[in-house]
């Protein structure tokens, strides 16, 4: 009796630790594969978030080459409107260019040559004509009068003007003789008579410079003109007939201040156009 006693509790002990082995390979398993469960959820969360950032990353990239294209669009366009800008502007240059190629000008008289200077054209060539250099009336200003005169049938009445030839009353060997002039024309829009100087004011070109002369002080008045600094003579006229003649004019010092003037001193002129 002891010995089956012993044997059926061996047997018991026995099956209970196989049963006992049995649960914990069982367990041992299902915790394998929870936790297999685990780390595909673990594996499928690490694929999830990285496909979203590359989907961040693919959404990025393209906002830069977006950005990148329509920066390039913009440089494009302000490139195209630099050109627009530069051809507008180049237009207007050469509008005003040929205007002032076709229309500009200016005209001025050069006293005691038969020629124009610089790159200006000769419209006519002729003489000095004026009143007179006793007279009070007639005209005061000198003309530069053709060499080809015309005339018409006009009735004279009793009173006139009168109109002379004009000779040098120089210290030169000029003196006496008819005097010659030039009308020209200057490719520049404005011409000047500057007294006091021989140079022009910076951005004009000097057509030629000279010496102021008028009428003696002692006669009657006329404008001041200026004599170009070599001056020329007419081939004819030298007897002494007078006229209207021209005198230098010299500076005098009171009411003109001194320096920068000079007492008694022969004035400069220049004629200029821009």
């Amino acid at each position: 009796m002891g010995t089956i006693t012993a044997l059926f509790l061996l047997c018991l002990a026995a099956s209970i630790f196989s049963c006992a082995t049995l649960e914990t390979e069982t367990l041992s398993s299902d915790e394998r594969l929870k936790r297999k469960e685990n780390i595909l959820d673990v594996n499928q969360q690490s694929d999830d978030i990285s496909a979203h950032e590359l989907s961040e990353r693919s959404q990025q990239k393209k906002s830069i080459t977006t950005a990148d294209q329509q920066a390039d669009e913009m440089e494009q366009l302000r490139r195209s409107l630099r050109s627009l800008e530069d051809w507008r502007t180049k237009s207007i240059k050469d509008t005003l260019r040929t205007k002032r190629d076709t229309s500009a000008g200016s005209t001025f008289v050069r006293w005691g040559r038969k020629s124009c200077p610089n790159d200006t054209s000769e419209v006519y060539v002729g003489v000095v004509g004026g009143k007179w250099y006793q007279q009070k009336g007639s005209g005061t200003n000198y003309l530069c009068l053709t060499k080809s005169p015309q005339f018409d049938l006009v009735a004279v009445p009793g009173s006139v003007g009168q109109l002379y030839g004009t000779e040098y009353e120089l210290t030169s060997s000029h003196s006496n003789h008819d005097v010659p002039c030039s009308v020209c024309l200057a490719p520049k829009s404005a011409t000047i008579m500057v007294p006091g100087t021989k140079y022009c004011p910076s951005g004009w070109t000097r057509q030629y410079y000279g010496h102021l002369v008028s009428n003696d002080q002692s006669y009657y008045a006329t404008e001041y003109v200026c004599l170009d600094s070599a001056p020329e003579h007419e081939d004819h006229g030298h007897e002494n007939r007078n006229g209207a003649l021209f005198y230098y004019v010299v500076a005098k010092c009171g009411a003109l201040l001194c320096p920068p003037y000079r007492d008694n001193k022969v004035v400069t002129c220049a004629v200029c156009s821009k």
